[in-house]
């Protein structure tokens, strides 16, 4: 497999579906580093993570963004991914230590839902001189790629099938990560339908794929009955600078902003998604 983080962009010989394949094990590595996740945080994390990538597939332009967002009942409480179209990507959850619940674990597969729970997912997505769009749904199975595809059925009325793969060792070190979805495109009849979901079944273990070489990604295609037609870059970049954070500082009322005034009479914050750490002097705000 390719050093780098990548996304593929897919369509059968049919003409009838497009598919994206995503491998995206540094950029959930750095990530996981940024926030300091633990073992059970980075598997939900690195779900997410590949779901917005694989979301993002058809952004044509480098300024175009999309942005995943999790509101849950459950204990990870708020996740959210931002992505656009040259392949940066950033995100953060809000619970880094998660504590292991031991219905997650069924027949040695990981289940997300106990972690997530219900809410609300909330898709937003601005594309070249189009309206921003945002969608909301109810987060109806706690599982990743199953309320993927659950949007894509219920806000664009499309059909889908999505597989994730993940595989992390007993040191939290991430071996391999990313996932595959295949999106029915205008026209197509249930019986193609059908037969997607057929095909997409026979991949019995993706993250067997993931952790191959290429020659693994194109046997999968060859087998789908799909061309490659397009590959791009991914990779972690978060555009937060000391300049933003002072001008988000600037706009606090004079009682907010003395939250973030330390011993040391300098405004420390830290960014959200990757977690860099600014130190802000009084002085410098007033410039």
């Amino acid at each position: 497999m390719k050093n780098d983080d990548f996304i593929i962009t897919a369509i059968s010989q049919k003409g009838n579906l497009v598919g994206y394949f995503t491998s995206i094990k540094n950029c959930a590595t750095q990530v996981q580093t940024a926030h300091k996740m633990n073992n059970i945080s980075t598997a939900v994390f690195a779900r997410a993570l590949t779901a917005t990538t694989l979301l993002s597939g058809n952004l044509k332009n480098p300024d175009d963004r999309l942005a995943m967002t999790w509101d849950c009942t459950g204990p990870v409480k708020k996740l959210c991914i931002e992505t656009d179209g040259a392949g940066n990507i950033r995100g953060f959850i809000d619970n880094s230590q998660l504590e292991f619940i031991e219905r997650s674990v069924q027949d040695g597969e990981f289940s997300t839902e106990p972690y997530i729970g219900f809410g609300e997912l909330t898709v937003s997505r601005e594309t070249g001189n189009s309206a921003p769009y945002q969608s909301i749904v109810v987060i109806e199975t706690g599982e990743i790629a199953q309320d993927l595809s659950l949007f894509l059925e219920q806000s664009l009325q499309i059909q889908s099938a999505v597989n994730i793969g993940l595989s992390v060792d007993k040191d939290n070190k991430i071996l391999c990560a990313g996932g595959l979805m295949l999106m029915g495109l205008p026209g197509i009849t249930e019986q193609e339908i059908k037969e997607m979901y057929e095909e997409f079944q026979k991949i019995t273990n993706l993250t067997d794929v993931l952790c191959k070489d290429e020659q693994a990604v194109l046997e999968m295609f060859n087998s789908l009955k799909m061309d490659i037609i397009g590959t791009r870059n991914v990779q972690f970049n978060c555009k937060c600078s000391a300049d933003k954070v002072k001008n988000v500082l600037k706009s606090l009322k004079p009682e907010n902003l003395q939250e973030f005034l330390s011993e040391n009479n300098c405004y420390e914050t830290s960014c959200r998604y990757c977690g860099a750490q600014y130190k802000i002097t009084k002085e410098e705000l007033d410039e």
